[in-house]
């Protein structure tokens, strides 16, 4: 190894003086039938994993403490009396349905624009991660139902307040995990992810 090393530098030292000593290095490497063909076989593994490997869908890690999926078949009413409002004021249209590798919506709206709670409740959580959901905050509502909304820019409540049905909650933005502005909503009940289109009117 060290005589491979040391042939190698002297082969570099020999190289003409008007080469990048980077390119140096490289010419020497793949003039030699054996370097191409170990670097052919990295490169044909890489390729081969990276295929077998699914990326995810989104951009969340949703097994750490996070609901099980249901179909939405399976909603229990709060309370005959409870109707659900949509969180965004102003939407746009929905980017990415329900599904089983995405346990929410994405809401499309303007930048700077309303996120308003969806019933009365509590907030559980409002916080910021610099991956997935960004700024978020999540809302325990009435039933044991808990409300997700993800990627604001700016978050207006605080973890143990209480808020109103329609209340704002934060404005639609980009942080976290995301290639434009909306709302990422979920909502889980019972510890189980529902379909927030059979919930929100």
């Amino acid at each position: 190894m060290i005589q491979t090393i040391e042939k190698l530098i002297k082969q570099i030292a020999a190289a003409p003086k008007r080469s990048n000593p980077v390119s140096a290095v490289l010419r020497i490497l793949f003039e030699k039938k054996s370097s191409r063909k170990f670097l052919g076989s990295q490169l044909i593994a890489l390729t081969m994993v990276s295929s077998i490997v699914a990326l995810p869908t989104h951009a969340f890690d949703y097994e750490v403490s996070h609901p099980q999926f249901v179909d939405g078949s399976s909603l229990i009413p709060v309370t005959t009396e409870t109707t659900y409002v949509n969180p965004a004021i102003r939407e746009l249209g929905i980017s990415q349905k329900y599904g089983k590798f995405h346990p929410g919506i994405d809401i499309r709206a303007p930048r700077g624009s309303d996120i308003i709670a969806i019933a009365d409740g509590v907030v559980i959580e409002a916080t910021y991660v610099a991956n997935g959901y960004g700024k978020h905050v999540r809302i325990l509502h009435e039933g044991n139902v808990i409300t997700l909304s993800a990627h604001m820019d700016q978050m207006t409540v605080k973890a143990g307040e209480k808020v109103t049905k329609g209340q704002k909650i934060g404005i639609i933005g980009m942080t976290g995990w995301t290639t434009g502005p909306h709302l990422h909503f979920e909502v889980s009940q019972d510890g189980k992810y529902l379909d927030p289109l059979q919930v929100v009117q």
